[in-house]
């Protein structure tokens, strides 16, 4: 009897101690969870504000140096040093690549660089001040203009004060195209009923503005809106039977 009495007091002495590590275990557990940094919401999206503002620029530059080429099954990569022509970052000198691959196949080629090729070439500058520059492509934007011009001079050649009116058309048609099509279908708009309302716009003008304000001028607007309509009704159902996106 003395045996177990031993045995139950060292039992019940044991298992004291035992709960007393636990409980001081516990204790020093919530100390360090409560001495422990913890992130709050707003201080995550301090953080997700606080992240570096990268600005992007696209300016002009050209080819001052063809550095080297590298050339494989389907791609070939130009190395080359270009210098910025405009912007705050005019005179700044970038080595960068070319890719004369047109597409990842390697179907189409575009034309290597050459020494003083008129190039556009995207910024991203950084906070710190780091710049990471790259080749979108050739400056195509002289060549451009200059075939708008002589667009515009045959035009008025060959059809003296008429020619005048065809480009005003053409300026309506492409503001239109710009701020009215373009606008509706962002907007939701179905893309059949934007480009008939957007053609009605244009059909009106265009017409009084080239024959004038009298009967025969609303005469062939009127015809030519009834012709837009028509044919958007029969695009529409056309689109629906052939399960065409527009």
């Amino acid at each position: 009897s003395f045996t177990g009495v031993s045995t139950t007091s060292s039992t019940c002495f044991s298992s004291f101690v035992y709960a007393d590590e636990e409980e001081q275990a516990q204790e020093e557990v919530q100390e360090a969870l409560q001495e422990a940094p913890q992130e709050t919401p707003q201080e995550e999206k301090k953080e997700e504000e606080t992240e570096p503002e990268v600005l992007e620029f696209v300016e002009k530059a050209k080819v001052v140096q063809i550095l080297d080429r590298e050339e494989g099954d389907n791609d070939s990569v130009q190395k080359v040093k270009v210098r910025i022509t405009s912007g705050n970052y005019a005179d700044r000198e970038f080595d960068l690549k070319f890719d004369t691959n047109y597409d990842k196949n390697g179907r189409a080629k575009l034309e290597p660089l050459k020494v003083d090729s008129k190039i556009l070439v995207q910024l991203n500058v950084e906070e710190n001040g780091d710049i990471k520059a790259t080749i979108i492509g050739y400056n195509r934007i002289g060549t451009i203009i200059a075939l708008v011009i002589i667009f515009c001079a045959s035009l008025c050649l060959i059809n003296g004060k008429y020619g005048i009116k065809l480009i005003i058309s053409l300026l309506i048609t492409a503001i239109a195209v710009w701020f009215i099509l373009i606008k509706l279908t962002v907007a939701g708009w179905n893309s059949v009923i934007a480009a008939i309302f957007t053609s009605a716009i244009i059909i009106q003008l265009i017409c009084l503005l080239v024959g004038g304000v009298h009967r025969k001028a609303f005469s062939s607007a009127i015809g030519a809106t009834v012709g837009i309509i028509i044919s958007g009704i029969f695009t529409a159902i056309f689109l629906n039977i052939a399960h065409l996106s527009g």
